[in-house]
């Protein structure tokens, strides 16, 4: 139970930094 909880949010980390980092892109003029 602990390992997949563990794992969950290791993914939900992993999307959020992902999504950060779409932002951070958006927010760049594009070239």
């Amino acid at each position: 139970m602990m390992k997949q909880l563990k794992e969950a949010s290791a993914v939900a980390r992993e999307e959020a930094a992902k999504c950060k980092a779409a932002k951070e892109v958006i927010k760049l003029p594009n070239h």
